[in-house]
């Protein structure tokens, strides 16, 4: 049988290389926001002498202002390539939004979004994207927002850019005590890390992921991505699973359908859109959740397919749990004659007075780096409470670009930071020293560390 995973050469490299933790925002900052607006949206781009390329759209927004007749939010935006022929173009980066009076039936706007990102041996160049919409939004339903309008988005390197149509569904709901406990309400259940093993053909696959699960009444489903750990390092997939919950609240059994966008690593997944079918069986304890889930997984224009088993140990999400969340926003230069620089996030996973773990993605914008991306975990310490002074330590993977090309590849860095010793102004400057792959040996970051008000955060999916 074909293998659907192609050889790799000098001359055939794919440029595009991701790794286990990149894009960890897209599931886990969902759980701890108050106020959330779930939803997909999609558009697609032109591209000289090819055709174009659809892209899946997820937002996570931030209220910062609202006004009797208008309202002004901003966050986070990634998207990944779904029709076309570049399955693998992924991309991260910030947003800002305007939205005239939500109490209306009817509503117009308009949003801007910087982006980093690449792959799918797009010519993509430094990495950047600048994209821009006006739309209108009314409501359809209780809670659920219908948009249309026309979008403009325009890649480095001139080769891919355009209007197009755009449309995409939203829901308003708000994750409080009361919305956990009723089973008729939309909500988060469980986050959990996951672990699978899949064959595709004779290869034998290893995914490394997360994914976050939800529920309403008897519906039921969950949003995942997945990277493979042993073939390249450079797949990546992010999947969404709706289906029908025929256990009850701590023993579930859910057969469901599965859409997503995928590619990276070499796989001929053409433009980026699969489809499938997964069952799971799990137990949701008040604290800890376990499952087990089955899944066969196919690529809608090519052969490329899979099936296998995730095992998976998270956390429950219950009228116990504490909602909050920390995320850093990123910008990262390496030095030298071959340096570049990235744009990136820092997902807080514990946090105490003097130690922060967390789950970082970086993704490349100039130096025509643009299907470079890292996934890493970092964790600072402050050895004096009273001085703005951390060390930090990072350990991950980095590729793509002709970065570490022919493998994944372990990278590690060690350095320190200072922190602005004004509460006005949270911003922090780091350097560090970088050890494994061919990257760079040194590099140089500023951070923005922003305090969200529970009540003031909203998510668009």
């Amino acid at each position: 049988m074909k293998n659907n995973f192609i050889s790799v050469t000098k001359k055939e490299y794919l440029p595009l290389k991701w790794n286990v933790l990149a894009l960890l925002f897209v599931l886990f900052s969902p759980i701890y926001t108050f106020s959330q607006r779930p939803g997909y949206s999609t558009f697609y781009v032109s591209e000289k002498g090819n055709l174009p390329i659809g892209f899946a759209s997820a937002h996570l927004d931030y209220l910062l202002n609202k006004k009797s007749n208008y309202e002004l939010v901003g966050g986070l935006q990634f998207i990944g390539a779904a029709t076309g022929v570049r399955g693998g173009y992924f991309a991260f980066g910030y947003r800002m939004e305007g939205l005239t009076s939500t109490d209306k039936k009817l509503n117009f706007g308009s949003s801007i979004s910087f982006l980093a990102g690449g792959g799918g041996v797009a010519p993509d160049k430094d990495g950047w994207m600048i994209q821009g919409s006006v739309f209108a939004q009314t409501k359809i339903a209780q809670s659920i927002n219908f948009r249309a309008g026309i979008n403009y988005t325009h890649v480095s390197g001139d080769m891919i850019r355009g209007f197009s149509p755009t449309i995409g569904v939203y829901s308003d709901f708000k994750l409080n005590k009361d919305t956990i406990k009723s089973d008729s309400e939309l909500k988060w259940t469980a986050v959990y890390p996951e672990i699978g093993f899949g064959l595709s053909n004779k290869l034998k696959l290893i995914f490394i992921g997360t994914s976050a699960s939800w529920q309403f009444k008897k519906i039921a489903g969950d949003i995942s991505i997945h990277a493979l750990a042993n073939f390249y390092g450079g797949y990546m997939q992010a999947l969404l699973n709706t289906g029908y919950n025929f256990g009850n609240n701590r023993l579930k059994f859910i057969p469901s359908v599965i859409t997503g966008v995928a590619g990276g690593g070499g796989t001929t997944i053409g433009g980026g859109a699969i489809f499938g079918v997964q069952s799971y069986l799990g137990f949701q304890g008040n604290s800890t959740s376990v499952g087990l889930k089955y899944q066969y997984v196919k690529s809608i224009s090519t052969s490329f397919y899979y099936q296998g088993l995730f095992f998976l140990v998270g956390k429950s999400i219950n009228n116990s749990s504490k909602f909050s969340l920390n995320w850093y926003s990123v910008l990262k230069a390496y030095s030298g004659s071959n340096g570049f620089g990235n744009l990136g996030i820092r997902i807080v996973a514990l946090k105490n007075k003097r130690f922060n773990l967390m789950g970082s993605s970086y993704w490349a914008f100039t130096n025509n780096k643009g299907a470079y991306a890292e996934g890493l975990f970092e964790t600072t310490y402050k050895p004096f409470e009273r001085l703005p002074l951390y060390t930090l330590i990072s350990i991950g993977a980095g590729a793509g670009a002709g970065i570490n090309g022919k493998k994944e590849s372990v990278i590690t860095g060690l350095g320190f930071g200072i922190d602005s010793p004004w509460i006005n102004l949270p911003i922090s400057i780091e350097l560090q020293a970088w050890k494994g792959g061919n990257v760079p040996l040194i590099s140089s970051s500023i951070l923005y560390k922003p305090t969200f008000k529970k009540r003031t955060q909203k998510l668009q999916i």
